[in-house]
């Protein structure tokens, strides 16, 4: 009943947010087999490579991550087969790879775990990045920079909320100074009214210029007539 007239009257429930319990579920909390999957980045380094959908890629494929599961691992089974079949040491680590991809492609719930793991790669290394600018800035990150990691995270979730409240949890579990507009609605309206206003003020300009060159057109055109009038009045 509340919350149903507080809806009635416009204002806006901005939803309590566990800084630790997000934190500790988007950056700390490593998800399964996440150690295996690390392992197997020294391997993945000959072929510079960082995953295994770029590893298996021969080059010709887009969105090999949307593959089932089967054909993943049977790119992974014949590229073993193909190209890895030498006594040396590119071809130990090429098979190494290779029998990593059948496990993590073995079943559809093995991929989802090593989509998972992909997922929590990106946006811990979105999150470890904005660590470093805060070491660089003494603790600090301003709206614009955070903004910035906000946007990358969003690209993730496809959710600008999730994305500002993990970024928001982040910030101040690492005791990162960020105070964004999102908790400042008077700021952000007022950043959002100085925007509009420099929009106008543009599209004023604009106008004002197009006027301008439309009277030294006419006036040049004007100035021409008559040079022809009195060129034609005098022959």
């Amino acid at each position: 009943m509340v919350k149903k007239r507080v809806s009635t009257l416009g204002i806006k429930i901005i939803q309590k947010v566990d800084y630790q319990i997000t934190y500790d579920k988007y950056y700390k909390s490593k998800p399964k087999n996440a150690e295996a999957f690390d392992g197997m980045k020294t391997y993945l380094k000959p072929f510079n490579k960082d995953d295994y959908y770029a590893f298996l890629n021969p080059g010709t494929l887009q969105n090999l991550d949307k593959l089932p599961f089967d054909k993943l691992k049977q790119l992974a089974q014949e590229k073993k087969k193909k190209e890895f079949y030498k006594n040396d040491t590119y071809s130990s680590a090429g098979k190494k790879v290779c029998e990593a991809c059948e496990l993590a492609f073995k079943d559809e719930s093995s991929k989802t775990i090593y989509n998972d793991y992909l997922a929590w790669c990106k946006r811990r290394s979105i999150l470890d990045n904005a660590k470093e600018i805060a070491k660089i800035t003494d603790k600090k990150m301003s709206d614009e920079q955070g903004d910035i990691y906000i946007g990358k995270l969003t690209e993730l979730f496809k959710d600008r909320t999730l994305a500002e409240n993990i970024f928001i949890s982040f910030c101040k579990i690492e005791k990162i100074e960020y105070n964004p507009d999102l908790y400042n609605p008077g700021k952000k309206e007022e950043k959002a009214r100085k925007a509009a206003e420099e929009k106008a003020r543009k599209a004023a300009e604009e106008r004002e210029r197009k006027a301008a060159e439309e009277k030294a057109r006419k006036a040049a055109e004007e100035k021409a007539r008559k040079a022809a009038e009195e060129r034609k009045e005098s022959s």
